[in-house]
């Protein structure tokens, strides 16, 4: 938090000078409320890694998953799909939108597929973009079918040479099902041998005062066989879940009640000494002298020296104001809780833990959580483009959040066999689901429960055949 963006936060009702403004903004100190629920948030909502499964190559497990994305403002190395999907839900909770595009390494013209996977065109990666990145789009029903990127960069031709600035602008766009895409970057023209000064330009420069270099123009992106998708894909939460828009007003508020406090409380520390009893200067026993350590005063006659201090009122005022706001944001987290379930999360968990289905967390998190499942997808489908397949994905994960006891469990699941409800499917899904809650409860590989998960499945296709089997021999009997 600069001192610029304090400054105009901070009210001035009294209409106080603005040396008086700037010393209230050295002082005050911004406590920041929102973003460790966010991180706690967060940092739940990843705690176990979501699988995203349905292609054998395993480029996706050893590569893709691994470290197959670059984190916004971060070109010197690779991050793990996982902890790019953490930074893009942050970014998602603070300002409603995270933007992520689909890439590869620039085609040096491989004539085969052979050639092209030596070279590493077909091996994607994921870049996160922050919501002001994306300068101009056009969107529908089936997502983006045009849009402009943005992003600024300090370049050097050496280690030692002076940072040059430069705006670089992406653009895709559709044309009766294919996606093509264009590439320039604009860079300030020096004047008088001048380096440009490294900050940015955009906004400030006329059309005669910059170089603009075409690096890719009109050019078709990856596709398989005439199949395209769009590579710019974004994680957009609801306005009702949108956190740190909803929290703002009452952090504002607990920032000027901070403010104000420590302001009240560092002036009235220094109070201002008031002596009685003098008639004119010669009776001064200051004589425009300053106090300080080891200065003393000779009084007269019917004088007196006391202190003048501010009232302690407005201060106990303030600090009970204040409490109050800290429990406002914990109400209005329980209200975005409530306008995010939809009732059939809870009416799917047993009678004994539905009251901890009601805590706040659990009902964001299992919201948060499709947002996110949906967010990978949309991923996945360009990035296996990229990579030369066409996948059908599956994404499991994100689902259970509170710890539960396995026992309890255990109950529940005699209680649903004693009911002996006549449905193979039913009794198909209440076995997985016991499945994916004890592999939490164990810590189980991941990849492990997915098979668990797939010979659940292929039994139970087996059990349908051999029922089948007897129903029609008992009808040729």
């Amino acid at each position: 938090m600069t001192d610029i963006m304090k400054r105009k936060l901070l009210p001035n009702p009294d209409g106080r000078p603005e040396g008086v403004m700037k010393e209230r903004v050295k002082l005050a100190t911004y406590c920041n409320k929102i973003s460790p629920i966010l991180s706690r948030f967060n940092s739940e909502l990843f705690k176990n890694p979501a699988v995203p499964t349905g292609s054998n190559d395993p480029f996706w497990s050893e590569e893709f998953f691994k470290n197959g994305a670059l984190l916004e403002g971060d070109d010197d190395g690779r991050a793990s799909f996982n902890t790019f999907l953490m930074n893009s839900m942050f970014m998602a909770l603070t300002t409603g939108k995270a933007i992520a595009q689909i890439d590869t390494k620039s085609a040096i013209g491989a004539v085969s597929l052979a050639q092209q996977k030596e070279s590493g065109e077909l091996n994607p990666y994921v870049i996160l973009h922050p919501r002001n990145a994306l300068w101009d789009w056009k969107s529908g029903r089936d997502g983006f079918s045009f849009c402009k990127l943005h992003q600024f960069q300090l370049v050097q031709s050496t280690w030692d040479s002076a940072p040059i600035p430069q705006h670089i602008f992406t653009i895709f766009y559709q044309t009766n099902g294919a996606v093509f895409t264009s590439k320039y970057i604009v860079r300030k023209t020096p004047k008088d041998n001048k380096p440009v000064p490294p900050q940015p330009f955009i906004n400030t420069v006329e059309q005669k005062e910059i170089t603009i270099e075409t690096i890719i123009e009109d050019q078709p992106i990856f596709n398989v066989r005439g199949k395209f998708e769009f590579p710019i894909v974004t994680l957009t939460l609801p306005k009702s879940l949108w956190m740190a828009a909803q929290l703002f007003d009452c952090q504002k508020s607990y920032f000027n009640q901070t403010a104000a406090l420590e302001y009240a409380l560092y002036t009235s520390n220094y109070s201002m000494p008031v002596i009685t009893g003098v008639d004119d200067e010669d009776d001064d026993p200051l004589q425009n002298r300053k106090m300080g350590d080891g200065y003393y005063l000779t009084l007269k006659t019917g004088q007196s020296i006391t202190s003048f201090e501010r009232s302690g009122g407005n201060i106990q005022t303030a600090i009970g104001y204040r409490a109050e706001i800290k429990r406002d944001i914990y109400d209005v987290l329980q209200q975005i809780a409530m306008s995010a379930s939809d009732g059939a999360a809870i009416i799917a968990r047993s009678g004994v833990s539905k009251a901890e289905d009601r805590r706040p967390e659990e009902i964001l998190l299992e919201r948060y959580g499709q947002c996110v499942k949906e967010f990978i997808l949309q991923i996945l489908k360009p990035a296996a483009i990229a990579h030369g397949e066409i996948v059908d994905w599956e994404i499991t994960g994100y689902d259970e959040f509170l710890g539960f006891s396995l026992t309890e469990l255990l109950e529940d699941m005699a209680l649903i066999d004693a009911a002996n409800i006549p449905s193979q499917i039913f009794k198909k899904e209440i076995k997985k689901h016991f499945v994916k809650r004890a592999a939490r409860c164990y810590d189980l590989d991941p990849e492990a429960v997915y098979e668990a998960l797939e010979e659940i499945d292929n039994n139970n296709m087996t059990e349908d055949k051999e029922l089948s089997g007897q129903s029609e021999e008992k009808e040729l009997t």
